[in-house]
């Protein structure tokens, strides 16, 4: 299976620039009497000798391109055909965690890069407006992955991400694109503070402005003492009690809801709230040895989630990120989920992993050869593999 993780991004890369030919810009086909009468016979494709992931595994099979669409059936008409050299062909994959798509700045070289890996998906939850509107807009007239963007996440006062973008982002990355920006200038763009059921209402609106795709809501230490600190200090974020309320509307207008976790309880918060989708699994950021064991999660919460068809979109990568302490006591946590019983990841695997996509492929997937890896791991490794070629496009 290593070798087929190298092999990947030129089958990507290959297939893309053959559908790219048979298809709209936007990846949708136009109407077929609008297509027949503007533009000429699209060309059909045979793919032969490749190697298909079936769900399972990989298995010789041809495909055909008819129409921008693969299909099993040979369709009418001439065929060109393409020798695909017993290359293995998996689905495109999807970016579930992410926030480099959001201005027009930098497009181009984001969208190459996903197409060149295959990731033909990405879902940005958290970005601001204003800049999001321009990127949908720019998106629908080149070739790129298609995208969906959450908008302004909701969190308490001082709560996560508020000093992220006011005090980070706003200097690190959004003013040297767009030029100076006074602090402040994020709120109800980037992030929505939520304190009470009538700020829920009040700001609503503002909340749904610019037409989300779904919405982001933000648990930060939600556990007792942790979360009764004053607003504005330490990491905090929403008053979970609020959270039942947010996804009921937000279901009511057809919007889904990701949750963003840092602890086990924050988790269940989320799990017990209804949400649709979570954010990290506790344990990518661990910022006091002391909190390793409140991000420890467990076989019961893995099944609730499952049970309530929760997507877990696991981000496990994001702890090599961090710098210094946190990065250490990370890497502890890492440690200690090594030791516990295959059952729990076995059980998370299947049921609810996701992952993200930063660059490539190969960097979300930093297990050793499967030459030097116990029988165990390797299942490990094997069902990881299934569940994100298997359920990627379930988003």
């Amino acid at each position: 299976m290593q070798g087929v993780c190298r092999r990947w991004p030129l089958v990507f890369a290959g297939l893309l620039v053959l559908l790219a030919g048979c298809a709209t810009p936007s990846g949708v086909a136009p109407p077929a009497a609008a297509q027949a009468a503007t533009q000429p016979a699209a060309r059909q494709y045979a793919l032969v000798n490749g190697r298909w992931f079936n769900g399972t595994g990989f298995e010789p099979a041809t495909w055909y391109s008819v129409a921008g669409r693969l299909t099993r059936n040979p369709p009418q008409g001439r065929l060109e055909v393409i020798d695909l050299s017993r290359l293995f062909i998996v689905p495109p994959f999807g970016e579930a965690h992410n926030h480099n798509i959001e201005g027009s700045w930098n497009l181009a070289p984001v969208a190459d890069r996903y197409l060149h890996d295959g990731v033909f998906y990405v879902k940005i939850p958290n970005n601001v407006r204003e800049y999001a509107l321009v990127s949908r807009e720019v998106l629908k007239g080149m070739a790129s992955p298609d995208v969906v963007f959450a908008h302004a996440g909701l969190t308490g006062r001082g709560g996560h991400p508020i000093l992220l973008y006011e005090d980070v982002l706003r200097t690190s990355r959004y003013e040297p694109a767009v030029g100076p920006l006074p602090r402040g200038w994020f709120e109800n763009r980037a992030y929505v503070v939520i304190e009470s059921e009538h700020d829920v209402e009040e700001k609503w609106a503002s909340v749904t402005s610019g037409r989300p795709d779904f919405l982001k809501v933000y648990l930060v230490h939600s556990d007792g003492e942790a979360h009764a600190r004053t607003p504005g200090t330490g990491r905090t974020g929403l008053d979970p009690r609020l959270i039942p309320a947010i996804v009921a509307k937000a279901h009511a207008m057809g919007l889904q809801v990701t949750a963003h976790v840092e602890t086990a309880a924050d988790f269940r918060h989320a799990i017990r709230a209804g949400v649709d989708e979570v954010a990290h699994v506790p344990g990518w950021l661990v910022e006091q040895a002391a909190d390793v064991d409140r991000v420890r999660l467990t076989e019961a919460d893995a099944r609730a989630a499952a049970e309530r068809k929760v997507r877990v979109v696991t981000t496990t990568v994001a702890g090599r990120a961090m710098p210094g302490a946190a990065a250490h006591h990370a890497c502890a946590t890492r440690r200690r989920r090594g030791g516990m019983d295959d059952r729990f990841w076995r059980s998370w695997s299947r049921r609810c992993s996701r992952t993200t996509f930063g660059c490539s492929t190969r960097r979300a997937c930093p297990w050793r050869s499967a030459a030097t890896m116990p029988t165990r791991r390797w299942r490990r490794r094997s069902t990881f593999i299934r569940s994100i070629c298997s359920t990627t496009l379930r988003w």
